[in-house]
């Protein structure tokens, strides 16, 4: 009974929640069998529902005193439950949906032949449509729903010319939806293929694509002075910007259509276009294009000025999505902006996450800031439940070992991180990779700095330099770069 259907339904339950479940299961207008006795002994337990006394036998002993086992009765009752359960988070979806609701309420009205309702019920519809932010998902769905119901009621009604115009302004709103969700895909087909390696291919869609000319499109819409081009355009720099990779110009353009209409977007729509804002700097700064790590840092500024760093207004911060930004500012040498951030957007962070993410910021600051005993005081708090602390911690202790000269830790830590490297499956190849040759050339550099030797600094710098991808560059050359510095010859044997 533990795993059933049921209790994985209302273990979702909030408390407000079961108890608004309770007077629907309580009313005769929803029920079809009386399940007031089941429910009765199962509520105690919410919400875990973790107690061994929800086993089937002690709960059919409850409802049916004194009578055999009957699990297909029970069945029976489960099942009727388990239906109360589902109408009502679909009437939970209904309610939540209010422009929904309202239509649906149009509709009825149209349907009992009430025009007088009807008609004030459209209107109260239409006000609150016109409230909307644009949403590339929903993207004109429930504007072009009312017009059809328009459309319907003007047909019935034998008023021709107004179901006309109706029907013209649906049509214009799948077709916008059309464009803007096609080129939405166009993006997806080329970073999917790019980013992961796997096809994207369709019949019907490539057959589209290649009929299709945007440009063509557009300049007619320029010509006509269409007022929804403005759109239409923020959706093409979204597709350009990802396949014109070493372009400026259709990035910039994303950028600044995109920043001038801001406030016309959802939230969820402002999270999208700032991330497909971010992919075009992070793929750009991949083919060399550094200077753009500056233009990275500044949208995500523009991104939590208008606190759209998750998809939902209620959604928590990603913590992939913190640990990038703390680690550009890092990059990026923005300690003052990072501690900011630490202070004023830790508490976004799902609550188990939170204390590990600040202690592992604020010990990646205080390392770069030269506070290495500070540094090793935070980051020994880290407890290793998120794949990417075990690299980000062992590569942090690491340099700051190396800054303390604690050598025996540190070469203790390489022995573990090498076998960690080799032996884990939470990490991709090329993760692997990067950490691996960081603690290779770090190894040649704690020998030197232990025993005092002297390193071919030149030629290390070089080895770096040739790797494609290796974690903690920026550093490893500047320890390099210090044997140099204090002195010491560039060479030994």
């Amino acid at each position: 009974m533990k795993e059933s259907k049921l209790i994985g339904i209302l273990k979702t339950f909030s408390q407000e929640e079961f108890r608004s479940f309770e007077k629907m299961v309580y009313s005769p207008f929803f029920t079809i069998r009386d399940v007031t006795g089941l429910f009765e002994i199962i509520k105690g337990y919410h919400p875990e529902f973790n107690s061994d006394k929800l086993e089937k036998q002690i709960i059919f002993k409850q409802l049916f005193k004194g009578k055999a086992f009957n699990e297909k009765k029970l069945k029976n009752m489960v099942s009727e439950l388990t239906r109360l359960a589902e109408e009502f988070l679909v009437n939970i979806s209904a309610v939540s949906g209010k422009n929904e609701s309202i239509r649906l309420l149009a509709g009825q009205y149209k349907e009992r032949k009430n025009d007088k309702l009807f008609i004030r019920t459209l209107n109260i519809l239409e006000n609150k449509l016109h409230e909307n932010l644009f949403d590339s998902i929903e993207c004109y769905n429930e504007e072009e729903k009312l017009e059809r119901l328009k459309e319907s009621y003007y047909n019935s009604v034998n008023n021709f010319e107004r179901s006309v115009t109706s029907k013209l302004i649906y049509s214009e709103y799948f077709t916008i939806s059309f464009l803007i969700r096609f080129m939405r895909q166009l993006r997806d087909k080329n970073t999917i293929t790019i980013a992961f390696n796997l096809p994207f291919e369709n019949t019907l869609l490539d057959s589209v694509y290649e009929s299709l000319d945007f440009d063509r499109l557009l300049c007619k819409l320029k010509e006509n002075n269409y007022p929804m081009l403005w759109l239409i355009e923020i959706y093409y720099y979204v597709y350009k910007s990802s396949t014109e990779i070493e372009s400026d110009f259709y990035y910039d353009c994303l950028k600044s259509n995109f920043l001038e209409n801001i406030e016309k977007f959802s939230h969820k729509e402002k999270y999208f276009l700032f991330n497909d804002l971010i992919d075009c700097c992070v793929r750009k700064c991949n083919i060399g294009l550094k200077h753009y790590e500056k233009e990275e840092f500044e949208i995500y500024t523009y991104l939590f000025d208008h606190n759209a760093y998750s998809s939902s207004e209620n959604d928590y911060l990603a913590i992939i999505f913190y640990r990038n930004v703390m680690l550009l500012a890092l990059n990026l040498r923005e300690f003052e902006w990072l501690r900011q951030f630490i202070l004023n957007h830790s508490d976004k962070l799902k609550p188990e996450y939170r204390e590990n993410m600040m202690n592992l910021a604020s010990a990646n600051l205080n390392f770069e800031e030269g506070k290495f005993e500070k540094a090793l005081k935070f980051i020994s708090k880290v407890q290793y439940d998120f794949f990417l602390y075990k690299t980000d911690v062992k590569k942090l202790m690491l340099m700051i070992y190396y800054e303390l000269n604690l050598f025996d830790q540190a070469f203790s830590l390489i022995d573990s991180f090498k076998h960690f490297l080799t032996d884990t499956t939470e990490i991709s190849a090329l993760y692997k990779t990067q950490h691996s040759n960081f603690v290779n050339i770090y190894n040649k550099l704690l020998k030197a700095k232990s025993s005092e030797s002297l390193i071919d600094a030149g030629l290390l710098v070089n080895e770096i330099e040739k790797f494609d991808s290796i974690a903690g560059r920026n550093w490893l050359i500047r320890k390099v770069n210090e044997f140099t510095k204090k002195g010491l010859p560039k060479k030994v044997w």
